[in-house]
């Protein structure tokens, strides 16, 4: 009986184990269900996150893009930031430079007076309060026309006809106004036929006329003024030439463009073209170059329209170069005289006194010759601040990103300030070396912080402070090229400005329609601010010049060419022609 009792609670156990077992292994499918679903979920959740993170990411870079366009549309012009607009706190590092630097000051000039700060904050532009002025200036070596002013005829003054006023002698009030008188006008040339006196040889002629005055184009009808003008008003005024045409006809001149291109390319081709090689030639002189480039627009070529104006300046002259390439083959051939950068496999050994410096912005070309250990490159610092100053405008919400920047800003304008004081003293006098060695100082300084900044985990930092810290870092032996070279300027600001002719002319005229026309463009933009590199009136040098070539019929070798270009003009030559730049 006990038997059976257990017997029947087994079999009921076993029941409730077999139940027990199929629910466990339903259970357990289903948590391996919803363990499936759950990884899957979380992988979708992490998928999200990281398309989330990339749409962030792609709306921070379009904001930015808007932001920096707004400002190209609406704000200022100038890149200059000022150090009253950035606002920072806690900065140890720059308030320890500052105290140094007024330390040094003071040590120089003794305890400053209340006066003497107040004098030092920037004053605004124009008259100050308190200044008289200078009265008004007559310019010097200008013809005076008189204009006397009578009293008029038929009136009464004073109940009296002004006939009857006796005119006073000595006592004119006398003022000046400052005119100016365009006047187009035909010289009539003649020329005096002449027999030979009574007795001659037979061989002399019976008649002979007096010379042709040499003219810049043998069968032209205008005068080397009129074509001076139409080039210095085109390349350097920027005033399109059918602009020019018809001024020239609103004053009776019946002046049509196939004469002046016609003439511009006789004149090119005949006076300019030497000039122009000579002045390649002088530039591969130079020791220390500067570099750029602008889009130029050739709509005479049906392939590629758009080409390049590259800029190159030396201590002496300045060299434009059309091209219809951006690749380092310019530079190459213009500065070294390699026509064939492509058979240069390995780099080339120079020994390190013969090495040539050229200050470049980060365009990759420049980077090819130096790859080819062909030159030194030093790179600009103002486009290093630039990145700075992009981020300050394409983030202006972004506070901490903004401080960030602010500060690095702030580090850069310490760097200019103390390499110009520094540049101002002899190398190796004391005070240059005080301010060098402040300098090296605060670039050691800047390097540490620059590894520092670029061992964070770049996903957690925003993408335009990590990419500009990575710039730097693989610039950085470029950027310092001026720290063992004083004479070599931190930016390459005098090529950029140089260059900007280029970009109105090209916004004013759009480009060139030949080949030749390119080419006298950048003849012209080198002429031009070759003469104002060395301080030379452009429109007076080219008189100068064409007088010069006039004479020699176009013909005159490299070595008399040489002696004309602008600087290696005597100073006796300068004044005696009257080519300074004048400045008032």
């Amino acid at each position: 009986m006990e038997n059976e009792r257990l017997r029947a609670e087994n079999e009921q156990l076993r029941g409730i184990f077999d139940d027990a077992v199929d629910q466990f292994n339903s259970l357990k499918k289903k948590v391996e269900k919803l363990s499936g679903e759950l990884e899957e979920e979380r992988r979708y959740r992490k998928e999200l996150e990281k398309q989330n993170l990339l749409l962030k990411k792609e709306l921070s870079a379009e904001r930015a893009k808007a932001n920096k366009f707004g400002d190209m549309l609406f704000g200022l012009k100038s890149e200059k930031l000022k150090l009253s607009d950035i606002k920072i706190v806690d900065d140890d590092t720059l308030a320890v430079d500052e105290s140094a630097e007024n330390a040094d000051a003071d040590r120089g000039r003794g305890d400053k007076s209340p006066k003497d700060e107040s004098s030092k904050k920037k004053k605004k532009n124009g008259g100050q309060p308190g200044h008289k002025g200078s009265g008004r200036k007559i310019p010097e070596g200008v013809p005076i026309v008189d204009n006397v002013i009578s009293l008029p005829v038929g009136e009464l003054i004073h109940g009296i006809p002004a006939e009857e006023w006796v005119e006073q002698k000595g006592m004119d009030e006398i003022s000046y106004i400052i005119r100016k008188k365009t006047t187009w006008y035909v010289e009539r040339v003649i020329r005096p036929k002449y027999a030979p006196p009574e007795n001659c040889a037979p061989e002399v002629p019976k008649i002979i006329t007096a010379p042709m005055p040499g003219k810049l184009i043998p069968q032209g009808k205008y005068g080397t003024e009129v074509w001076v003008d139409i080039l210095i008003d085109k390349y350097q005024q920027h005033v399109p030439v059918q602009r020019q045409i018809f001024v020239a006809q609103q004053n009776g001149i019946n002046l049509i463009p196939g004469t002046v291109f016609g003439g511009l390319k006789t004149i090119y081709e005949t006076h300019l073209k030497q000039l122009y090689e000579q002045l390649i030639v002088e530039l591969r002189k130079g020791g220390r170059w500067h570099a750029d480039e602008t889009r130029w627009y050739m709509l005479c070529d049906p392939l590629k329209k758009l080409w390049y104006m590259w800029g190159f300046k030396s201590e002496k002259v300045t060299v434009f170069v059309l091209d219809a390439t951006r690749s380092a083959s310019v530079p190459a051939e213009t500065l070294l005289g390699i026509d064939d950068l492509a058979g240069i496999k390995e780099p080339v050994v120079i020994p390190e006194d013969k090495m040539k410096i050229l200050n470049v912005d980060r365009y990759s070309a420049y980077k090819a010759l130096a790859n080819l250990g062909l030159l030194i490159l030093s790179f600009c610092w103002a486009h290093v601040r630039r990145d700075f100053t992009d981020i300050v405008k394409k983030f202006p919400k972004e506070v901490e990103l903004v401080k960030w920047a602010e500060k690095w800003l702030m580090r850069i304008a310490g760097l200019y300030r103390i390499n110009n004081k520094r540049v101002k003293h002899l190398p190796g006098s004391k005070l240059f070396l005080e301010y060098d060695t402040k300098l090296r100082k605060m670039l050691d300084e800047m390097e540490k912080e620059i590894d520092s900044e670029l061992k964070m985990d770049e996903d957690q930092v925003f993408e335009a402070r990590f990419k500009a810290m990575k710039s730097i870092r693989n610039h950085w032996d470029g950027l310092i090229v001026f720290l063992d070279n004083p004479e070599i300027p931190m930016d390459n600001n005098r090529m950029e400005n140089g260059i900007r002719p280029c970009a109105l002319g090209r916004n004013n005229y759009i480009g060139n329609h030949s080949e030749w026309g390119g080419e006298l463009s950048a003849c012209m933009y080198s002429i031009i601010q070759t003469c104002i590199q060395n301080r030379i009136n452009p429109k007076s040098y080219l008189k100068y010049y064409f007088e010069k070539s006039i004479g020699a019929k176009g013909k005159m070798n490299g070595e008399e060419i040489n002696l004309l270009l602008p600087g290696n003009l005597k100073k006796h030559v300068i004044e005696r022609n009257d080519l300074g730049l004048k400045k008032f």
